[in-house]
């Protein structure tokens, strides 16, 4: 067996390693910090351009102010604590301009922002707190493994051993070790951090700083949250990392650990006090003779083995099958081990995924209730994954498009639209708005949204007049057959009336012809198509009519190819199609081939007769509403983009443009 020295260097490894993976985790916080920064520095400067006044209030004053207030908040509780000291005249020039229009405004807009600033706090908590989640998930297992890989090379046995269950690691993640759980934790610093940014934005908004000195300020609150965050998740890893050190001494039945304090010039005089120290198992507590014992502690421990009896541990490490006992050699890899004792059937434990039903019913009868136990937590994980996954896409939405999509909410609801689909249909559409990857999509529905109103149809039959956007009701749920997300056609429909509201509001000079018309895409989507079934393909001047054959033989094959390469992707999305529906469940497409209205690409009219596409601006129009269906669904977005790569760029420009138009109030026509 190698010496303890050995083990302790091999200790002192394992401990950095863990905190570099800390460290990197930091690092993905910082960038959280750092977008949320800038984007309140852009709600600052819409708050003090215009509004920038000195009342003569020393800093000093204007937080003696602050700290007398129960609310800062509350412009009432302000103005008591302000009336509190009559004789200073600048207090009373601040409370005459608390009345005036100007100051009213520029509140109201503090307390907008104020209101950014406590969704901002959520939004830091939630992705630091999903993103700590999944990554001490990941610890947890690496440190757990590759300790209880270094006691099994250190006694030489491959006993069996705990496949750590979620549910010790959640009790883990629970523990208040330091009085306070995790998550908590978090949530006191991004409030502190909120709290403290709102003090700085009053005391500016009562001493006149400069917008430039308070952005440092705010800065530098910053910089205390993101070393906190820091220092949070490097003790939560060590402690974490440590727990499970601890834990594979318990299936090891080591009794007695030996601290080591990882010796370099930073170690704390607390640590290099229990240097050295050997303490019982059962009696570890962290911050007491158990690492972490401080903040940014990078402490660990080694097995305490003297006169060990590995007797147990053999009868552990006999191979069920064989009989014999399993021993790890010297030279085997961490991740030879792995593969075997984890990845594989763990020595002396019944793998229960692989097991048949027949080998279930064979089971006796306290494999079995491990089984039931197995297969209930198994149950668990899957819904956890799955909230998990709906969460973390929720918390990776950014902070703009949050308040984007808020302020579209209340302008929706200046329509009919929640009287005629209800408040689940609305929400359901306001989720989508928030996954949504075109920002500029988004922003022309918000000039639109309120400029539209809404009507019930029945199914498959929805469609826009002029400003009136006709929906059904199946609209808003999944179609399996058509593999369509619910709200996508909602969303096909709502562009529609975006490219008309453009139109009526914004570029009146075009009379009844949609925004999109004047834009090429009428051959630009031809152009596209063409080139992406056909290549480079040219009919050679002068051909005989056996290369014209030959010729024109080849493009219907590569149109079939094509439509193949269409109904390949319709499996993919619902393997349950079958071939003669290629032309409705790639309705996506098929709507693009119908407008070119040529007997080489087939009849393909799901949604469209000939008629429909004698007006040539239709094919423009049907193309960015299917493409913001598309959108939907990432591999049929990947499909347009790929085969419609110029006509995209034409939807962004579209898109870009009327986000950016001033749509006058006028009154809504329908045609």
């Amino acid at each position: 067996m190698k010496n303890e020295e050995y083990w302790t260097k091999r200790k002192a490894n394992l401990i950095y390693e863990q905190m570099d993976k800390a460290e990197k985790q930091a690092d993905k916080f910082d960038e959280i910090y750092k977008q949320s920064k800038a984007y309140l520095d852009k709600q600052i400067n819409k708050v003090f351009d215009k509004f920038q006044r000195d009342y003569g209030l020393s800093e000093r004053d204007a937080r003696q102010v602050l700290k007398n207030m129960k609310d800062q908040k509350d412009l009432n509780e302000l103005r008591k604590v302000l009336e509190a000291r009559p004789n200073d005249p600048n207090i009373q020039r601040l409370l005459a301009d608390l009345d005036s229009p100007a100051y009213a405004y520029r509140m109201k807009r503090l307390e907008r922002l104020n209101d950014d600033l406590d969704r901002m706090r959520e939004s830091i908590y939630h992705s630091e707190k999903t993103g700590s989640d999944a990554f001490y998930s990941d610890l947890m297992k690496d440190s757990y493994y590759k300790a209880t890989f270094d006691l099994q090379q250190q006694t030489g046995l491959a006993y069996s051993f705990s496949n750590l269950p979620e549910t010790e690691i959640k009790r883990l993640r629970g523990l208040k070790w330091t009085g306070e759980a995790y998550s908590d934790r978090i949530w006191s610093n991004t409030g502190a951090l909120a709290s403290s940014v709102k003090d700085e934005l009053l005391v500016s908004l009562m001493t006149g700083r400069s917008v430039r000195d308070t952005s440092q300020a705010i800065a530098e609150r910053f910089e205390v949250g993101q070393n906190k965050a820091r220092r949070l998740v490097r003790t939560e890893s060590a402690f974490l990392h440590n727990q499970m050190e601890l834990l594979s001494y318990e299936d090891a039945e080591i009794t007695k650990y030996r601290f080591v304090a990882v010796l370099d010039r930073r170690t704390s005089h607390i640590c290099q006090e229990h240097d050295n120290k050997v303490y019982d198992t059962d009696k570890a507590v962290p911050g007491v003779n158990y690492p972490p014992m401080h903040p940014w502690c990078r402490s660990t421990t080694i097995a305490y083995d003297e006169d060990a009896d590995y007797s147990k541990l053999e009868r552990r490490a006999r191979n069920p099958k064989t009989g014999k006992v399993e021993h790890v050699p010297a030279d085997m890899t961490y991740k030879e081990w792995y593969s075997k004792y984890v990845d594989g059937v763990e020595v002396g434990k019944i793998d229960f995924s692989k097991l048949t039903s027949e080998e279930i019913n064979n089971l006796d009868f306290d494999d079995l209730l491990k089984y039931f136990d197995w297969a209930a937590e198994q149950d668990a994980l899957k819904e956890k994954a799955e909230q998990a996954a709906l969460q973390a896409r929720e918390d990776n939405v950014p902070l703009a498009r949050r308040d984007l999509v808020d302020r579209l909410e209340k302008r929706l609801r200046t329509t009919n639209f929640v009287d005629i689909f209800g408040e689940e249909n609305a929400q359901g559409l306001l989720r989508e708005l928030r996954f949504f990857p075109n920002d500029d999509f988004v922003e022309s529905l918000y000039g639109s949204i309120d400029k539209l109103s809404f009507a019930k149809v029945k199914e498959m039959s929805s469609h826009v007049s002029g400003t009136q956007v006709n929906l059904a009701k199946g609209d808003f749920i999944y179609n399996k057959k058509f593999n369509q997300k619910a709200h996508s056609i909602v969303l096909h429909e709502l562009t529609h009336g975006i490219d008309n509201i453009a139109t009526y509001f914004g570029a009146p000079e075009l009379g009844a012809k949609a925004f999109s018309s004047q834009y090429d895409l009428y051959n630009t989507i031809k152009k596209d198509m063409d080139n992406y079934i056909f290549g480079d393909m040219k009919l050679k001047r002068g051909a005989s009519m056996d290369e014209k054959r030959d010729f024109f033989n080849l493009r219907q094959a590569k149109v079939r190819d094509f439509k193949s390469e269409l109904l390949e992707l319709a499996k993919k999305l619902n393997p349950e199609i079958r071939p003669e529906e290629n032309a409705e469940v790639a309705a996506f497409a098929s709507d693009m081939m119908s407008s070119f209205r040529s007997a080489e690409y087939g009849s393909q009219n799901f949604n469209h007769s000939d008629s429909y596409w004698k007006n040539k601006d239709h094919r423009g129009m049907e193309f960015i509403a299917e493409y913001t269906q598309a959108q939907m669904t990432p591999e049929i977005k990947s499909f347009y983009d790929k085969v419609f790569p110029n006509s995209v760029k034409i939807y962004n420009k579209i898109f870009e443009d009327i986000s950016k138009l001033k749509l006058e109030n006028k009154k809504p026509i329908v045609w």
